[in-house]
């Protein structure tokens, strides 16, 4: 099957809904509460179901769905080594940030970039912790900072929303990493990228 290339539009928070109803280990539908969270187009698309209240982990199931309407239309359970199962109400279905999510972000940031002529510089650093200043050397006092989770955390039922910028100089920045219970989230790796 052909990977989607069409991005969710951006959200403060990672696009998850919940079940509505039980889901049994062979159903080939999804009913979900708002049904909002998929793109229009480029079809089939991978989706994850993990238990109420957790973040998509080792229990999780990924699934090839069809098409974005609710309830969503499964094609093929259990794909990439994951297990169909049964999900109970209120389980988490979301769309997972895969290889080609990241890298669709990185090209639409850069592309955009090379139209405007602005001058991108990029970096990756490790265990950044939420509202800690983060040394960086961008080389100059940047227009805008875009920080990119790549390695989130997970705590048991909590889990880490994607980060946003809380502050930026030529020097450091700083982000807010929240988890789906609103805490501080566990340290997770970000890749910089400085629009000068």
């Amino acid at each position: 099957m052909q990977l989607p290339t069409e991005m969710p539009p951006a959200q403060e928070l990672t696009p998850i809904d919940l079940t509505v109803a039980p889901i049994s280990s062979i159903a080939l539908s999804i009913p979900l509460v708002a049904g909002t969270i998929l793109p229009s187009t480029g079809y089939p698309l991978i989706v994850a179901i993990g238990p109420p209240d957790s973040e998509f982990d080792g229990t999780t199931e990924l699934v090839w769905v069809s098409s974005g309407t609710n309830p969503l239309i499964i094609s093929q359970r259990g794909v990439n080594g994951t297990v169909a199962k049964n999900w109970p109400v209120n389980s988490i279905v979301g769309i997972p940030m895969s290889a080609l999510h990241y890298q669709n972000v990185v090209d639409n940031i850069l592309f955009l970039a090379g139209a405007c002529q602005l001058s991108l510089v990029m970096g990756t650093v490790s265990n950044v912790q939420d509202g800690v200043p983060v040394p960086y050397s961008p080389g100059g006092t940047p227009r805008m900072v875009i920080p990119i989770g790549i390695s989130p955390g997970n705590d048991g039922t909590r889990y880490n929303l994607p980060p946003t910028l809380q502050s930026f100089t030529a020097t450091e920045f700083t982000v807010n990493i929240k988890t789906n219970t609103g805490d501080p989230g566990n340290p997770m790796t970000i890749t910089w990228i400085a629009v000068l």
